[in-house]
């Protein structure tokens, strides 16, 4: 790739985020809801809501989505060369040689042995492995550990996949021996996806990575929606994101346990999502101001529509906001809808930061990052739950920019006590069941 288009595009991606990262914590004064998490979890008495808990991944992978392989192709990287200890060069050309066979053949399977495979060192945003037009194919990588080195402040991509048609990768795992957890970009992105045309059918299963930027992410704002059934499961330790996806389409099912993240998931005009997230943090850990960030540029860029959170969390508290309700730009009609969002917080402890947690925020910020105090966007249907044991410093709910929109936003029965329902506007109302 020319160092030019790398540029471009790592410019484009700090673009997209730079209005999440800047000035957002300054802002966010009108806090509401002053209740700290302490009076909820001990009033909650760690029984859940409604008889309901954030469930963490199983520890038995589920069912592989979608067909299975529909060619008749099974082959080894082996076979072209790709073992553990082979050169860079030997490796990107077997996986390069795989695809190309499994493209022909119109799909199978392709076993990548146990042990390292060290892909060497990068300083520009290049691909390191990609493949277009893959189709019913699974990548058994189980016991396989995917190595590359950063040497710059910049993002590669270990394996980068266009218009991929019901591919799987299971069992993989992945780290970057130059990740810097102090630079927002230094460091691997695992899995990339695009699409260019309809694309459905994509799976991470039982994957696992340290060290790196994130392990899936898919940037759809040239093609909005195109990408659609993207189903990523696995564990994650020390990154930056867990799955980033930029107006991907229908059915986007996350299912993550991470130690040490600073956003599990993060998503631009999310439709059907079901995120289940299980986090742990260590003292030291610097966290962000938003673990899952749902966030909608308008209408015309794309609703966030159906999607279901579910978010276990423990350890020190790191992030000061959990699951953010989050608009941008500033076009005045954008809506947020038919959300469920359940938070479960289990024996927090404060860290060496002594970060004081928002479980729920809403609002709205300008590009040059000023939150409005009111705005036309909407929050409708949106259902909040929580529950846990144990107690944290923090508030309930912030709500910076005041919704001049018809939505609500219906707070569970179990948590409506602790609220101070007076100091909210009146689109916050008690959950009818």
């Amino acid at each position: 790739m020319a160092a030019g288009a790398a540029d471009a595009r790592g410019n484009r991606e700090m673009r997209m985020r730079g209005s999440i990262e800047q000035n957002v914590d300054r802002n966010r004064r009108r806090l509401v809801g002053g209740a700290v998490l302490a009076g909820l979890l001990s009033a909650c008495g760690g029984s859940g809501d409604d008889g309901q808990n954030a469930a963490g991944p199983s520890s038995t992978p589920p069912p592989t989505p979608g067909a299975q392989p529909g060619g008749t192709t099974r082959i080894s990287l082996a076979e072209s060369g790709g073992v553990p200890g082979a050169s860079p060069e030997v490796l990107r050309n077997a996986f390069a040689r795989s695809f190309s066979q499994l493209v022909a053949s119109g799909g199978g399977e392709l076993l990548v042995p146990s042990g390292v495979y060290d892909f060497g060192s990068y300083s520009t945003d290049a691909d390191i492995v990609s493949a277009e037009n893959l189709r019913n194919v699974r990548i058994n990588a189980h016991g396989a550990h995917f190595v590359a080195t950063s040497a710059a402040d910049v993002t590669p991509y270990l394996l980068r996949f266009k218009n991929p048609e019901n591919v799987v990768i299971a069992g993989a795992r992945f780290s970057d021996l130059g990740y810097d957890p102090q630079v927002n970009w230094r460091g691997m992105h695992c899995v990339r996806v695009e699409a260019t045309r309809a694309s459905s059918g994509f799976a991470m299963i039982d994957c696992q990575a340290e060290n790196v930027v994130s392990l899936f992410y898919s940037d759809q704002t040239s093609n909005r929606f195109l990408l659609t059934d993207v189903d990523i499961q696995g564990r994650l330790k020390n990154a930056y994101y867990g799955v980033d996806t930029l107006y991907v389409g229908d059915n986007v099912k996350v299912n993550l346990r991470c130690e040490d993240v600073r956003r599990g998931f993060i998503s631009f005009g999310a439709k059907n999502a079901d995120v289940d997230i299980q986090l742990t943090c260590n003292d030291e850990f610097e966290g962000s101001n938003g673990f899952v960030a749902l966030i909608c540029e308008g209408a015309s860029a794309g609703d966030v529509e159906n999607v279901s959170v579910r978010l276990d969390i423990s350890g020190a508290v790191s992030h000061r906001g959990l699951v953010h309700f989050y608009h941008q730009q500033s076009e005045g009609l954008g809506a947020m809808r038919n959300i469920d969002a359940r938070i479960s917080a289990n024996n927090l402890r404060s860290g060496r930061r002594a970060v004081r947690v928002e479980a729920f925020i809403f609002d709205h910020e300008l590009p040059n990052g000023r939150i409005l105090s009111t705005t036309t966007r909407e929050w409708d249907r949106i259902f909040l739950h929580s529950s846990g044991v144990g107690s944290m410093p923090g508030r309930l709910i912030s709500n910076p920019s005041v919704s001049t929109g018809t939505g609500g936003i219906f707070i569970s029965r179990s948590l409506a006590p602790l609220i101070d329902l007076s100091g909210l506007p009146n689109y916050f109302r008690i959950s009818p069941s």
